[in-house]
């Protein structure tokens, strides 16, 4: 887990969709979808349900996202 992918958790959360967060970040979008992979490999569990209208924190995600802010 590194601090940048961290940062890349927060801007989806907060975004909401890869395409909005990914321009926050100064990504693309595939960049950012593989930071998200490679995070949710190293935690074990996944972050994000991906839905038609965006994504949304699993309860792994908010829990990660919290300790992330902090």
């Amino acid at each position: 887990m590194e601090i940048r992918q961290l940062k890349h958790l927060l801007a989806v959360a907060e975004a909401g969709s890869l395409t909005q967060a990914s321009r926050r970040v100064g990504l693309t979008q595939q960049a950012l979808s593989k930071s998200l992979a490679r995070l949710e490999a190293s935690i074990g569990g996944k972050l994000f349900d991906r839905e038609t209208r965006g994504m949304a924190l699993t309860r792994l995600g908010e829990t990660v996202a919290r300790h992330a802010r902090e």
